[in-house]
């Protein structure tokens, strides 16, 4: 529709582009002597635009089709007066604006009609009814018959001279925009008709007449016309034209409108058809037709099963499991089959053939197929679900009856009396029920019946007792519903019967059961609890709360339970439910402790059951709790007591506040008190530091802290004993509950043997670090002495030469000089002599600031005084950012010695010119400054193996002692340091050791 409105467009375009630019092709698309006239182009440009402004929903749609009109009307008053322009006249773009302003050169008639008729088809096209639509329509029509007949008479009659014949002909450009905006708009609007010419009311016979008598217009007016208007015979003849023009748009319109109407019909009926399941066989089974409605059921195209047999493409067997397959043409009437489908599965239909007798042709098969696997499912359900509810029925021992009160009539389901120990029959009737029921169960039952009837109620319970053939009774209960006729009056009642005569002896029996675990959890403290775990409700059983030492509901939600139970043991037992739901188990055990209102701890433990749904979910956690307090209080007492007796050392317990609940024989013993006097005195009368620092910062801080501060807490401490004499121990601490109390236990241990032993081994070390110290320097002693010779012969030289000098009278300059130097000699031999002194000295350990590089080149100076006479190349690699340690400087110096010399013993066996060592200095993590010392030589001995540190381990030959590392290795670790020893790369031996960095030490001080 789109595509010719823009067809037309471009006609109309095209040719009116051929004024502008004078090329007579364009104008006539090629024929000559009959241009589309300027105007006439213009025209059927705005028809154009108006056109898709309408399709577009343009509001200036009707601005744009107003032009044509107007074209038309000026156009048809130039016709009628006679003023026919001439065909082929030569055009120009002053004329083509003569033209327009003055009308000359009008449209042909074809395009008159076009611009007249499309227009007001297109502005009729807004309005909605039926009237308006209709004959919208009928002028498109009337547009397209002129259009057709103009483009006839151009090809066919163009050599005709009559004027009438001229004036009709249109150019092909007009001719073919007008045939493809009317063919747009009537493919546009097909779906409209003029429904006047159908409507069933009293205007259609009337317009019927009037199409009838349509033909004869142009007769009547070819006669009339010229008699009453006194208008020329050209004129008389168009008028007659463009009646006949009219009355046979409008018969085409209508025919074109019968013809949609009956074809929609026939479509509607054919879809309607198609949808169902219908197949045209032959007699032989072959397909002739397969419907939609066929290709949707079994998978098949019309492609794939027309041609085909039916027997060979659908494979039909009778219904039922064990059908069998059916063969040959199809026979007349319904059968159930069981037919294959496209993809391989199998469904049920019922199949309906009749026969189709054509005359003079082969007959053939109407099948109908209807789908029945869902009816056929439903009724396997039914008979599954009733074979169920016979067995469900059996189980829970139910009998459903009917009863019809008019008649009396009672039916019970099958089984039903033989459930309830009667024969079958034995209740058929409402007489016979009533003689079975006991007399005020009968009566009961009737009053609520009646009741019911009253009220108009649909449901009822009720209970009675039936006597068996044997004497006994048996109890019945259940629910019935009433139904009702059409006047309100109860008709009948189907009822539930459960014999419940065993349920109601085990709701007996389990009373009996309950009352006697009662007793029994009341006799062994047990409480039962359920808790929901969706809901987070806990029930208890009767008295479990109170036996607890809680009012009745204090536990009545897990929330309750949490807020009183130590988060801990909320935690553990939590956890516990948690692994057995995710490993699926049914039991576990717990044990948890609560506080009860007076502030007492009560220790519960047991087992729980739990209970899961269908799902799998944890649903329930059904629980004995069994309050366990005071075994463990008697239990933990003989535990305590019996590690008391056999602890060596003085064991006190003593509680929160401080006072002595226990006290041990070998407290006795320590004290000098006995466990009379001591029981329920303070702990810190025999322990004063244990609160004597700001409000207990010692030992009472932890107490207060929490439970789990105080436990594994191990001090050294001053105690006192009875008769005021202080002495050291050590005191570790523990924490314990006894009835609800929390208690905390004590072991203490005099330690005043250990400090005097460690005394004497802190003198004993300091004495055989002065020893190794003195046994360093006496091998020494012969380089120190050749040391000193050089100065002090240095000394009498500059001396003598002075001497010389005075006696000789020289320069008092060149005297002085010589007395300067041998001064510097001579307190170098003293400076060596200090170092010395200070070196062997016995004195107390001084930690201060010290210059890591001026302790290390002092140490140096003492042992090599200079390397040339030992041949050995000494080299420094000292950090200034690792200088300042915090350290003895004469111990320091010791294990520098102790290394040196190591290494000078070790180069020994080295070649002169390859003697090194090397001593470095360096940063290192957590505040120490690491000082090595490496050399060339022989590396570390393998023989000693592990014992390289221990005392009076040694590979030197003569007087070697073999204490030198072991004291290094104390004295760095006292220190806070490390020494450690490894083989150096490339050969040799490397000992690496930490002091603690001065910026340390001040952050720890501050």
């Amino acid at each position: 529709m789109f595509g010719l409105v823009a067809a037309a467009g471009l006609v109309s375009g095209i040719a009116f582009t051929g004024w502008l630019v004078d090329v007579p092709v364009l104008q006539g698309f090629g024929i000559a002597g009959y241009p589309i006239w300027p105007l006439a182009a213009l025209g059927y440009l705005f028809l154009f635009a108006g056109f898709a402004a309408t399709l577009l929903d343009y509001r200036v749609a009707p601005l744009l089709l107003a032009i044509p009109l107007l074209i038309a009307l000026f156009a048809f008053t130039a016709q009628a007066s006679g003023e026919l322009p001439g065909v082929g006249t030569p055009f120009s773009v002053e004329r083509l604006v003569w033209g327009a302003a003055g009308f000359r050169d009008p449209p042909a008639i074809n395009s008159i009609v076009a611009f007249a008729f499309l227009s007001t088809a297109l502005l009729l096209s807004a309005h909605r009814g039926n009237i308006s639509a209709g004959l919208a329509n009928l002028l498109a029509a009337a547009s397209l018959c002129v259009g057709l007949f103009s483009m006839v008479l151009l090809f066919a009659i163009i050599p005709a001279r009559d004027t009438v014949t001229r004036t009709l002909i249109s150019p092909f450009p007009a001719a073919l925009a007008n045939i493809l905006l009317a063919s747009a708009f009537l493919f546009w609007r097909q779906g409209t008709r003029w429904n006047l010419f159908r409507a069933r009311n009293r205007l259609r016979w009337p317009l019927v007449g009037l199409v009838v008598l349509l033909p004869i217009l142009p007769l009547v007016v070819v006669r009339w016309v010229p008699i009453a208007f006194l208008v020329s015979p050209l004129s008389t003849d168009l008028i007659a034209i463009l009646c006949n023009v009219v009355v046979v748009g409008l018969l085409v319109r209508l025919s074109i409108d019968r013809l949609a109407h009956q074809q929609a019909k026939s479509q509607e009926i054919t879809s309607a058809l198609d949808v169902a399941a219908i197949v045209l066989t032959r007699p032989n089974g072959e397909i002739v037709h397969w419907s939609r409605g066929c290709e949707q059921l079994y998978g098949w195209s019309a492609i794939d099963a027309i041609g085909r047999q039916m027997q060979e493409l659908l494979q039909p067997h009778g219904a039922g499991a064990n059908g069998r397959e059916i063969s040959g043409a199809a026979s007349v009437g319904e059968i159930d089959l069981s037919v294959g489908c496209r993809d391989g599965s199998r469904i049920r239909v019922l199949q309906s053939t009749q026969v189709v007798e054509r005359p003079g042709r082969e007959a053939l098969f109407v099948v109908k197929m209807l789908d029945i696997s869902d009816r056929v499912r439903a009724e396997e359900a039914l008979r599954k679900s009733e074979a169920r509810f016979a067995i469900a029925a059996e189980a829970q021992r139910l009998g459903v009856s009917h009863w019809d009160i008019a008649s009396g009539k009672l039916e019970w389901s099958p089984g039903s009396e033989r459930r309830l120990g009667l024969e079958t029959g034995s209740l058929s009737t409402y007489e016979k029920w009533a003689a079975l029921i006991e007399p005020g169960d009968a009566e009961a039952l009737m009053d609520t019946i009646a009741r019911a009837a009253s009220n108009h109620d649909e449901l009822i319970a009720f209970r009675y007792h039936l006597r068996q053939n044997d004497g006994l009774t048996r109890t019945v209960e259940g629910s019935a519903r009433c139904f009702y006729d059409a006047d309100g009056v109860m008709a009948s009642i189907v009822a539930a019967n459960v014999d419940m005569t065993e349920r109601i002896e085990q709701e007996a029996a389990l009373r009996a059961s309950e009352t006697r675990f009662a007793i029994a959890a009341e006799a062994y403290q047990l409480g039962i609890s359920d808790w929901n775990v969706v809901t987070g409700q806990l029930e208890w059983s009767s008295g479990s709360e109170q036996r607890l030492g809680l009012e009745p509901g204090s536990l009545s939600s897990f929330a309750l339970w949490e807020a009183l139970v130590e988060p801990e043991d909320t935690k553990g037992v939590m956890d516990s439910v948690a692994r057995a739901a995710a490993n699926h188990d049914e039991r576990i055990t717990f044990q948890y402790r609560f506080r009860q209102p007076d502030g007492a701890m009560r220790t519960i433990e047991g087992t729980a059951r739990l209970i899961y749904q269908e799902d799998g979910q944890l649903a329930s956690v059904v629980a004995a709790n069994v309050d366990v307090t005071e075994r463990y209080e008697r239990e933990a007492a003989q535990q305590l007591r019996s590690i008391i007796d056999v602890i060596p050392d003085a064991t006190i317990v003593f509680n929160l506040a401080g006072t002595i609940r226990s006290f041990s024989a070998a407290a006795e013993r320590m004290f000098g008190c006995d466990s009379t006097t001591a029981i329920g005195s303070d702990v810190k009368l025999l322990i004063p530091e244990v609160i004597a620092a700001a409000h207990g910062q010692a030992l009472a801080r932890p107490f207060d802290a929490g439970p789990r501060d105080a436990s594994g807490l191990a001090r050294e401490l001053t105690a006192r004993r009875v008769d005021g004499e202080p002495f050291p121990v050590e005191l570790n601490v523990g924490e314990a509950w006894f009835g609800g109390e929390r208690m905390f236990t004590g072991v203490i241990r005099d330690v005043s043997d250990r400090h005097a032993t460690e005394q004497r081994m802190s003198e004993l070390n300091a004495e055989l670090a002065h020893i190794s110290r003195q046994s360093a320097m006496s091998e020494v002693a012969a380089d120190l002495a050749h040391e000193l010779n050089q100065p002090l012969s240095a000394t009498a030289n500059f001396l003598a030469s002075a001497r010389m000098l005075i006696e000789r009278g020289e320069d008092s300059t060149r005297v002085a000089d010589l007395l300067k130097m041998g001064e510097d000699q001579t307190l170098r031999s003293g400076e060596i002599i200090r170092r010395l002194r200070d070196f062997l000295a016995k004195s107390e350990t001084e930690m201060r600031a010290e210059s890591l590089t001026k302790t290390v080149r002092e140490a140096v100076d003492l042992v090599l005084f200079g390397t040339a006479q030992f041949g050995i190349k000494l080299s420094y690699d000292l950090d200034p950012a690792a200088d300042m340690v915090f350290a003895d400087r004469i111990q320091v110096q010791q294990v520098m010695v102790n290394l040196l010399r190591n290494a000078v013993d070790a180069l020994r066996e080295q070649p002169t010119g390859a003697r090194e060592i090397v001593i470095a200095s360096r940063r290192v993590a957590d505040g120490m400054n690491e000082l090595s010392v490496s050399d060339n030589g022989r590396g570390l001995p393998k023989s000693i193996g592990g014992e390289l540190y221990s005392r009076f381990a040694t590979t030197k030959s003569g007087s070697a002692m073999g204490i030198g590392l072991s004291i290094s290795r104390r004295i760095v670790e006292a220190h806070g340091g490390k020494l450690v020893a490894m083989d150096r790369i490339g050969g040799g031996a490397e000992f690496r050791f930490t002091l603690p960095a001065l910026e340390e030490v001040e952050e720890l001080e501050g």
